[in-house]
């Protein structure tokens, strides 16, 4: 993960920018990739660090993400305003499609182009990955730092059967945790 924040941020562009919040919001929430393209700016709370998404089946979620996602997040919000003709409103969507030669259009992103970042910065880092393989990655270690009834309510998964799936603990390290049972 540092490494491909580390590419992010070494792209003077501003798709280093947005990239990294795209992200770290993938990776810091484990949502999917239609959602990160579907939520717009008013479901977005700084405070509580939490976005509101329309999940699989239309249902409303609340996702929460780490400070340091939300603060990727900032920096690319500040970047794009800051290219904002004088007196226009800010866009109502979290990320924009941007064109070659940098221009930040006034159009959303799209679920291909989100594909597209993830191979591309995967490609960077040596690394194949899929837009799926960060919330993957979210579930994994939420399973591995807490359980799989926190990673199933983080995932927002009907059925813990779900979640399970995700469970890339080998034998050894169960057999670690049961080892330190004591009587």
């Amino acid at each position: 993960m540092r490494e491909l924040m580390d590419v992010c941020a070494a792209d003077p562009r501003p798709q280093g920018v947005r990239d990294a919040a795209i992200i770290a919001l993938l990776y810091g929430t484990g949502m999917r990739k239609s959602e990160s393209v579907d939520i717009d700016l008013d479901q977005v709370d700084f405070e509580a660090r939490s976005l509101q998404v329309l999940g699989k089946g239309n249902r409303q979620l609340i996702k929460y993400a780490p400070p340091w996602a939300f603060e990727k997040l900032q920096a690319w919000l500040d970047l794009r305003r800051q290219d904002l003709p004088a007196g226009a409103e800010d866009d109502p969507f979290l990320f924009n499609r941007i064109r070659r030669g940098s221009h930040i259009t006034r159009a959303r992103i799209t679920k291909h182009a989100i594909y597209y970042i993830a191979r591309q910065r995967g490609a960077q880092v040596g690394v194949k990955i899929m837009p799926h393989d960060f919330r993957r990655a979210f579930i994994t270690r939420v399973i591995e730092e807490h359980d799989l009834s926190i990673a199933q309510k983080l995932a927002h998964h009907a059925n813990i059967q779900t979640t399970a799936i995700y469970d890339r603990r080998d034998d050894n390290e169960r057999r670690r945790a049961v080892d330190r049972f004591d009587y």
